[in-house]
């Protein structure tokens, strides 16, 4: 908007719905140009200085966000600018445009209540898979085409390698100097039977239910949250989308809705989008759980006022945890405190 004149923005507002990697707040602006009265509905994004990602950085989302707007068909919001003067907002921010839509919120949980849960089973169903085909189309995107910024030569092989990498350095940056034997345990697995030969995709990140917004046909009208973007192969994001699935559900004692496809129709929802078979799929179950573990940790610790705050007890007793025990066939914690906050908040019927 550079002939933009009179700028008069709006009271801020603080939405309730969607992740916590960074804060999001929404602005109405108005303004004059070309001789007429012009208004947007814009989002400020704004990240954490003690995040839960390490090596966080406003500018990825930012990047990917424009390369996919300029190369493909994929729906994301339009990025309007990038500020990294800490003196306007004391943090980076980006701004884009609002996109119009209803995200599938974790709180109310959809298998309980909200508007998810209103829907016919055949309209879940819909739903559903055409998060999953959005999914796909992500993966189609050529990474050596404007993606190569998503390639660190220096922390790997490329994809897959730089991935694990990346794990296991924010992993031992949130552990804070505290044991954690299970989380050891899951990275010397995730080390010694990684997958020969694995695919580069472009990948989301944090393919979630959670980070969509959809249109009133159920259509997809934005992918959201691009801060854990990556290359690596593509399972690893189905995987994320599968474990979310389960975390909201049987992780925490909760029905799935009728109507939602289960694990192995979801698959082969993705492998008909993606046009391929998938492979090794419960190696990317069990690096999706070892790396909610971290998140957990994490963000345990910003509850308790700063690094290293949360018991190692409760550090295995979270739902993330527990799953991934389960996947590795290691004795799982009891339902403990974590367990027990995480299912207050998770299991929610009502916002």
């Amino acid at each position: 908007m550079p002939q933009a004149a009179n700028l008069i923005v709006a009271p801020v507002h603080f939405p309730t719905a969607g992740g916590r990697s960074a804060e999001s707040s929404f602005i109405d602006i108005s303004y004059d140009q070309g001789g007429r009265r012009c208004s947007e509905q814009l989002v400020i994004r704004r990240a954490f200085d003690d995040d839960i990602f390490l090596d966080a950085d406003i500018t990825l989302p930012y990047r990917m966000m424009v390369a996919i707007g300029e190369r493909s068909n994929i729906p994301v919001p339009e990025c309007i600018g990038l500020e990294m003067d800490r003196s306007v907002l004391t943090t980076p921010f980006l701004v884009m445009k609002r996109c119009a839509g209803r995200i599938a919120p974790q709180v109310p949980n959809y298998n309980l209540g909200g508007w998810i849960h209103a829907l016919a089973p055949a309209e879940r169903g819909k739903l559903w898979r055409n998060g999953i085909a959005a999914i796909a189309e992500v993966h189609r995107l050529p990474w050596s085409e404007g993606f190569e910024f998503l390639d660190d030569p220096a922390r790997g092989e490329t994809g897959l390698g730089q991935y694990l990498d990346w794990l296991e350095r924010w992993y031992d940056w949130a552990l804070a100097g505290r044991s954690l034997p299970l989380g050891n345990a899951a990275l010397d697995y995730l080390k010694a039977n990684r997958p020969q030969s694995p695919r580069i995709d472009v990948l989301w990140g944090d393919a979630a239910p959670h980070n969509l917004l959809f249109n009133d046909d159920l259509t997809v009208s934005a992918l959201l949250d691009w801060e854990t973007a990556r290359l690596g192969p593509g399972e690893a994001d189905l995987a994320w989308w599968l474990f979310f699935d389960e975390l909201m559900s049987e992780a925490i004692e909760v029905d799935r809705l009728p109507g939602l496809p289960d694990r192995d129709e979801t698959i082969a929802v993705y492998e008909a989008a993606s046009g391929r078979k998938t492979v090794d799929m419960d190696y990317y179950s069990i690096l999706s759980a070892f790396r909610m573990m971290v998140v957990s940790v994490r963000a345990g610790d910003r509850r308790a006022g700063g690094m290293g705050r949360t018991p190692s007890q409760q550090m295995t007793e979270s739902p993330s945890a527990r799953m991934l025990a389960r996947q590795l066939g290691l004795p799982v914690a009891p339902k403990g405190e974590a367990y027990q906050a995480a299912r207050a908040i998770l299991g929610r019927a009502e916002g």
